[in-house]
């Protein structure tokens, strides 16, 4: 049977949905005392809790709440045991077929606060007879991800990424395709760590709401902000190399095309620089070092008009001259459409970097094509190349590292003057432990420099993860029919099903396990 639960929608548009949403939160608005009428959202949804807030301000959004829930292993979704539900806010919009959905998490009150999460959700309109949903969201107590996957009104599954700090992994993103939810977690809004295989839900209907949610597990009042959210379907893709260098301002050439239905009417391609928070420091990965060709200024935004007919434009990105010392940056470049044609009104486009390479210092330039893939049973391994950006004054010597789930070879790179802008390459080898891990999970590779050049004294190397896939049993569930969970159906089930099925007579008897 079941459960039943009674709810509170606070506010709900009537009239025809939104499709896709692009929501920046500049415009100032208390969700819970206004609704969402006028606005591109869904719906405001909760039920029970108290302390709640879903407020925008200053290009933020503000989610908060106490005695809230995101669904519990038993069932019980009574927080403050009043005997109703406490169901955590939320705030949404409405999706058709598959989907992308991007967040990026920019705030919390207190990181060590019991039990807090928030981040995105893919929900079932209808709740009457429970929720049935998916979760992904940030841990605050674990400063790691976590993903929930809620099956009439039970927390039917969970997965986590401990490792990947919310400081540094602040982008999340969920896709639909078919009947699969796919959770992942980003530093820079590009290259995407996947939290797991993804959740299939063949129960979900082609229509769900998706959006943001809070919830604290707890009494203790919790906020998080987020300062986007964007949910539609990717109907562009950007391609070139864009890389390039502040010495004599050089610049690149990206190509942007559309991918999505061909346009029945003009469609304009937004592209957004922004800074990618939590990797370095203010000076650096600003925006402002870099020009987008036919914009106003550098750092600002660049729109692309695609008449009707036109499916493919390129634009320019250039370096700009500044007397810091930045090294190595990495500056992202968002890319959003809007067009009287529905299929590209609101929509998603492919993200980029754009590298910037400083004059004043040296950078260590890592290659990792398009990331690195490995596997357990050793078979497949990959590798990535590393170089200098500019000739080192003395040697500059590479310590690679990694966290016990993946090992490399070689372990140390030395550059010299000769060889700084020779490619050499890294083999990436996964450990085939005897540990059940999630499929796939994650390793992670460090770098530390050693030098008494200049240039490279105290530049920091980004870390690197590896995606892994697993090969343990069990690493993919189990068969109905494999009783012992040895990942093989045979006599041994056979006889343990027998076992116990012959330790009781009476079916009901506690501890029996009833085999009619």
């Amino acid at each position: 049977m079941k459960k039943r639960l009674s709810f509170i929608v606070l506010s709900v548009i009537c009239a025809a949905p939104a499709w896709a949403l692009i929501d920046d939160f500049d415009t100032a608005r208390n969700f819970l005392t206004e609704g969402v009428a006028g606005t591109d959202w869904d719906a405001v949804y909760t039920s029970g809790g108290s302390s709640l807030q879903i407020e925008s301000f200053s290009g933020k959004v503000r989610m908060q709440s106490a005695n809230t829930t995101a669904g519990e292993w038993g069932g019980n979704w009574d927080m403050n045991g009043d005997g109703s539900d406490d169901v955590s806010p939320m705030l949404l919009s409405r999706q058709t077929g598959d989907f992308t959905a991007i967040t990026r998490f920019a705030g919390i009150n207190d990181y060590a606060l019991d039990h807090q999460a928030a981040g995105l959700v893919a929900r079932d309109p209808d709740n009457s007879e429970g929720e049935n949903m998916v979760q992904s969201a940030f841990f605050s107590r674990w400063t790691g991800h976590i993903t929930w996957n809620v099956v009439d009104h039970y927390r039917a599954g969970e997965d986590g990424a401990t490792g990947l700090n919310v400081d540094r992994y602040c982008f999340m993103k969920m896709e639909r395709v078919g009947n699969v939810f796919h959770p992942s977690v980003s530093q820079d809004g590009v290259n995407w760590v996947p939290m797991m295989a993804g959740w299939t839900r063949t129960d979900m209907p082609e229509t769900v709401q998706v959006g943001l949610f809070h919830a604290m597990f707890s009494s203790n009042v919790g906020w998080t902000d987020f300062d986007f959210f964007y949910a539609g379907k990717v109907v562009a893709q950007v391609s070139g190399n864009a890389t390039v260098y502040e010495e004599g301002q050089t610049s690149a050439t990206l190509t942007v095309t559309l991918t999505g239905p061909t346009p029945t009417e003009e469609v304009q391609v937004k592209i957004i620089p922004y800074a990618i928070p939590y990797l370095y420091t203010a000076d650096d990965n600003d925006p402002n070092d870099i020009l987008l060709a036919g914009a106003e200024k550098q750092g600002l935004p660049l729109t692309l008009t695609f008449p009707v007919g036109t499916t493919q434009q390129t634009f320019t990105v250039q370096a700009t001259e500044d007397l810091f010392s930045e090294g190595l940056e990495y500056i992202g470049l968002k890319v959003l459409t809007y067009s009287a044609d529905a299929n590209y009104n609101r929509q998603l486009g492919q993200w980029v970097l754009v590298t910037v390479i400083d004059n004043e210092k040296g950078a260590v330039l890592i290659d990792e094509g398009d990331g690195l893939v490995t596997d357990e049973d050793g078979t497949l391994t990959d590798s990535f190349s590393v170089t200098l950006s500019q000739p080192p004054a003395a040697d500059v010597t590479l310590f690679i590292e990694t966290d016990g789930q993946i090992t490399v070879y070689p372990t140390s790179l030395t550059f010299t003057t000769d060889n700084y802008a020779v490619p050499q390459t890294v083999t990436v080898k996964a450990v085939d432990d005897a540990v059940l891990e999630t499929d796939p999970h994650t390793g992670t590779i460090t770098f530390v420099v050693s030098t008494t050049a200049p240039a490279y004294e105290d530049v920091s190397v980004q870390a690197l993860s590896a995606t892994i896939r697993e090969n343990e049993c069990g690493a993919w569930g189990y068969s109905a029919f494999d009783s012992n969970q040895d990942c093989s159906v045979d006599l041994s089930d056979v006889a343990e099903f027998a076992a116990e099925w012959s330790l009781c007579t009476l079916p009901y008897m506690e501890g029996c396990v009833d085999s009619r």
